[in-house]
């Protein structure tokens, strides 16, 4: 399974999403690199960097919800969306800390971030561009 950007998943506000296909790339380079067996310096750089630009992006996206007035029920849902990333995102980082790329380890990491990503940015982002672009032309 690729982890790969497709323009299906625009939310239509290109700042966000240059920022996810950015996060797509750095994913499927983590990948990459598990895959090609790189050393787990390597590895551990590639989650750090990928850690430090998500941090990044949910500031970017929180900012905008404020500023467009996002309803505040779905300001707290998309939150709690980012900090449930958070909580299993830090799992896999520990088990990697731990156990180091396993394939085991590789494949429930890779389904993790495919599936968060695909689902988080055509469920819940898709709206927050909806939000945005309606308040530009009001």
């Amino acid at each position: 399974m690729a982890i790969e950007w497709t323009e299906d998943l625009s939310v239509g506000i290109e700042e966000i999403d240059m920022q996810h296909k950015e996060i797509f790339k750095m994913a499927a380079n983590l990948i990459d690199a598990v895959n090609n067996n790189t050393d787990g310096e390597q590895l551990a750089k590639a989650i750090k960097f990928l850690e430090e630009y998500v941090v990044l992006h949910f500031a970017l996206e929180e900012s905008f919800m404020v500023q467009s007035k996002y309803p505040s029920k779905l300001l707290l849902q998309h939150e709690e969306q980012h900090t449930e990333f958070w909580e299993k995102f830090n799992d896999f980082k520990n088990e990697f800390a731990g156990t180091g790329p396993t394939e085991f380890y590789l494949t429930r990491f890779k389904l993790f971030l495919n599936d968060w990503l695909v689902n988080h940015i055509c469920k819940v982002d898709k709206s927050l561009g909806d939000v945005m672009r309606s308040v530009k032309h009001s």
